[in-house]
């Protein structure tokens, strides 16, 4: 279903390419993987937001890899096939109209793909042909191909007869290029910031990683999240290719922990087990950013009301009417401040569900729980205030004639 920002695209046909490159054919680019997926499973997914509905995947080689990937997406209801030669692109009858073509290795952000599929009609993108860009097909002396066209499906037709082993995008590139489709240029800017990039090499496979789960931690809210536990959840995301569901179920198993220990009246192991489930659920939410796994956000959300109902029990169990008066304030504070949209430099000011896990330390060496609950909550407001006159004060100034 397409995202309620961007503008439903008339083109639903897409072909892309799990072509292996580099030294040998040894580096398949759409098959790495961040977070357990697959790149190219990623790629779909923004270009479903966009209003693509039907996948073609170009493949030279049908491996175990490959098999597992298309069976994967047709058990997501997503419409994909395989194609092995020019002659398969015409055999899907509920292809019609034009189609989107992004080439081997090509990795483009949905802002830059939002607007090409807009123009919904025949066009090359095209990249200046200057050194740094040396790693884009070259077209001429002056242009290199910026790995996405779109194409009219009678333009496919007529590579039907062309023998197994061509480079199908190529030859894409070259009967568009021959029908003299037009040309648009992608600017240096966009290139230079990563918002289109060639991935050939384990190199800027990694780099890209990188980049993605950079974008899905800035996103972050909360001191503790931003600066301590999201760089950490990159590392460990990127250094060990943690599987997200192991992370989802850890995170509920010590939410569930807590809530026992919150029930019991063991207090010191139900602050360990909550600074624990509140940093699983932080890695999840991250991973959650980047690949839109919607089985992942039913089990954050579950964790999330046992940690609630932790602290409820941690208030009812104490009898102290001021603990059970603060603790709902500040559950309802932190997530009134995770629905408020802000910049990321004002978002680490808001509430922070880790600091105030990290606080109840405190609370376990001084048994004063009470004030760490109340002086938490003052925090809390104190930072929503700041927050919102801030906000509020910028939008003043930049409304000014």
């Amino acid at each position: 279903m397409p995202s309620k920002d961007v503008k439903a695209a008339s083109i639903e046909t897409a072909v892309l390419s799990a072509v292996a490159l580099g030294d040998e054919n040894k580096f398949d680019p759409a098959m790495e993987k961040l977070c357990g997926i697959p790149l190219i499973s990623l790629q779909i997914r923004d270009l479903q937001e966009l209003g693509i509905k039907q996948f073609l995947i170009e493949a030279e080689q049908l491996t175990g890899g490959i098999l597992s990937l298309v069976d994967e997406l047709k058990a997501q209801g997503i419409d994909v096939a395989m194609v092995r030669a020019p002659k398969d692109l015409t055999a899907s009858s509920a292809m019609s109209g034009k189609c989107l073509v992004l080439a081997p290795g090509i990795n483009v952000g949905k802002t830059i793909l939002g607007g090409f599929i807009d123009q919904n009609e025949s066009v090359v993108a095209t990249v200046d042909g200057r050194d740094e860009n040396s790693a884009f097909e070259r077209i001429d002396l002056n242009t290199r191909w910026a790995g996405m066209a779109i194409v009219d499906q009678n333009l496919l037709k007529g590579l039907a007869d062309l023998p197994e082993g061509w480079s199908l995008t190529s030859a894409i590139l070259r009967s568009a290029l021959q029908s003299e489709v037009k040309q648009q240029l992608i600017s240096q800017q966009q290139i230079d910031s990563g918002a289109l990039q060639v991935i050939d090499s384990n190199d800027d496979a990694e780099r890209l990683k990188r980049e993605k789960l950079q974008d899905a931690a800035s996103n972050q809210s909360g001191l503790v999240e931003m600066e301590a536990y999201a760089p950490l959840a990159r590392w460990l995301t990127l250094r060990f290719a943690i599987d997200p569901k192991i992370l989802d179920v850890t995170g509920t198993i010590f939410a569930l922990a807590t809530l026992l220990f919150g029930f019991f009246g063991v207090f010191a192991a139900a602050v360990f087990t909550a600074i624990l489930a509140i940093f699983f659920l932080t890695v999840s939410d991250i991973i959650f950013r980047v690949t839109q796994d919607r089985n992942s956000r039913i089990l954050s959300v579950v964790s999330w009301i046992l940690l609630v109902i932790a602290l409820l029990c941690f208030g009812i169990w104490t009898g102290d009417a001021r603990i059970i008066f603060a603790a709902p304030i500040a559950g309802g504070l932190l997530l009134y401040s995770s629905r408020l949209r802000l910049k990321t430099n004002m978002r680490r000011y808001l509430p922070s569900p880790a600091l105030l896990s990290l606080s109840l330390i405190a609370g376990v060496v001084t048994s004063q729980y009470s004030v760490v609950f109340q002086m938490f909550v003052l925090l809390q407001v104190a930072t929503l205030l700041y927050v919102q006159f801030t906000t509020q004060k910028n939008a003043t100034e930049l409304n000014r004639p």
